[in-house]
């Protein structure tokens, strides 16, 4: 997935930063969108967002990308809050564990904080991907330590987020309620 737009990293003559629309990457198909009805109220998020994710993949290793977008009537995409996890530091930093391919497994995506007031007529959008190039280094799925990778590791992963009952993956927004 192309970074476009959001938080910036490092080079901003390299790339773009900020609320750029977000539209045409949404309608790739290695990335996951989920889009509320239109809002028929303001509704405002302040704090700090957080994406529980239950997943399966066949890889030892994928990352996640989670971005909360402001979806306007005419379709632009402005990203507000972005986030990222490897899976195998789903646990701990400092003791990475690789994933059990097959083996459904939990992973939280924090997003940086925000405050946004989603208006009314517009749409809540969050999506879901495994990379967000060139902000971040590319995860080849291979298990390997960042620096033992070589171009011959690049596996692709495929990766299931599980949606039923016990096992649902959740976006945590922080909504402050009207007239507050």
């Amino acid at each position: 997935m192309p970074t476009v737009g959001g938080h910036g990293c490092c080079d901003y003559t390299f790339q773009s930063i900020g609320p750029l629309d977000q539209e045409a990457t949404e309608q790739r198909p290695d990335m996951l969108a989920y889009s509320t009805d239109v809002l028929n109220e303001d509704t405002e998020v302040t704090g700090i967002v957080e994406a529980n994710l239950m997943f399966s993949t066949d890889v030892t290793d994928t990352d996640f990308f989670v971005t909360l977008s402001d979806v306007f009537p005419d379709g632009k995409s402005i990203v507000v809050a972005d986030g990222e996890a490897r899976a195998r530091f789903r646990e701990s930093l400092e003791h990475p564990t690789l994933v059990t391919p097959g083996k459904e497994t939990p992973v939280t995506v924090k997003l940086w904080g925000t405050s946004n007031v989603f208006k009314e007529g517009h749409r809540i959008r969050v999506r879901v991907t495994s990379s967000n190039f060139p902000r971040l280094a590319r995860n080849l799925n291979s298990g390997k330590a960042q620096r033992d990778k070589t171009e011959q590791d690049i596996k692709v992963a495929t990766t299931k987020i599980l949606h039923a009952n016990e096992r649902a993956s959740s976006i945590v927004l922080p909504i402050v309620p009207a007239g507050r």
